[in-house]
């Protein structure tokens, strides 16, 4: 699976700083892995046994990777320091570091591969965290940690979506402040983009459950009426009625509102999203 790298970090200083359900997700995460006294164990669990490590390990190589690997001889010196590199695991700080530049990435490129509200995003982030981080080892860059975070969390979601497709009803559908979504690509010349995306987030919940699932999500009425287990009139109703909060809000025709974000957003993600020709 391809996925795009990381568009920014955190460390630069554009973006801003991590939001409060961040900073608890990551205080979490560095509870779970506990100090360097306990990191084996730590590891043991998240990881289970060396055969299994082994096959996390192959499954999170990329393909050119593992294609150009399974034909050759282990060299032993490549093999020695693997094994140095994994007795001097990541440090707390950098394990700190990486939950900052790259949760919010993570948690926004996996919303874009599963563009379903009832997938639960943020527990599979934080899974993919709490799994990855104690088994990265000292050096590891940003890039490393992302594709081995998002190849992680993508087959969490990948395995739970059989169960999440099936689910039906309000309570079910998991909608992510779209503020906190796109928090990290907010720039300074952009002050009217948060106000937005702020608005959407205000809709009381069943407007904006709808809205969220139609205008950014891209489904059909009727898709978004058998997810919620209404009919397809009500999805209509609701969807009616956020327009026209969101137009007094914005003081626009939310169309154009749609058409300059939610559209170019559908289009991007289906692109991206697009499975190469044959």
């Amino acid at each position: 699976m391809s996925i795009n790298p990381p568009l920014c970090s955190s460390s630069n200083g554009d973006g801003p700083a991590p939001t409060t359900s961040d900073a608890g997700l990551a205080a979490e995460v560095d509870e779970a892995m506990g100090d360097n006294a306990g990191l084996a164990a730590k590891v043991d669990e998240a990881m289970g046994d060396n055969a299994g490590l082994a096959a996390k390990v192959d499954e999170a190589m990329s393909p050119d990777t593992a294609e150009n690997a399974a034909g050759d001889a282990v060299d032993e010196v490549a093999k020695a320091e693997t094994e140095q590199d994994c007795a001097e695991p990541v440090s707390a700080s950098r394990r700190r570091e990486l939950m900052t530049d790259l949760f919010p990435q993570v948690r926004f490129e996996l919303f874009d591969a599963f563009c379903d509200p009832r997938c639960d995003v943020l527990r599979f982030t934080a899974e993919a965290f709490t799994q990855v981080l104690p088994a990265l080892p000292a050096g590891v860059s940003n890039q490393q940690a992302y594709d081995k975070l998002m190849d992680t969390a993508t087959q969490l979601a990948a395995d739970d979506r059989p169960r999440f497709e099936k689910l039906r009803g309000y309570s079910e559908a998991k909608i992510l402040s779209l503020q906190m979504l796109y928090g990290f690509k907010f720039k300074k010349d952009h002050s009217w983009f948060p106000s937005w995306l702020a608005a959407v987030d205000g809709l009381p919940p069943k407007e904006r459950t709808v809205f969220f699932m139609i205008a950014y999500c891209g489904w059909t009425n009727a898709k978004t009426a058998k997810a919620l287990g209404i009919s397809e009139s009500q999805a209509s109703k609701l969807m009616t009625r956020a327009k026209k909060k969101l137009t007094a809000t914005a003081g626009a025709p939310v169309e154009e509102l749609m058409e300059g974000f939610f559209h170019v957003e559908i289009t991007r993600r289906n692109r991206d999203n697009a499975l190469p020709s044959s």
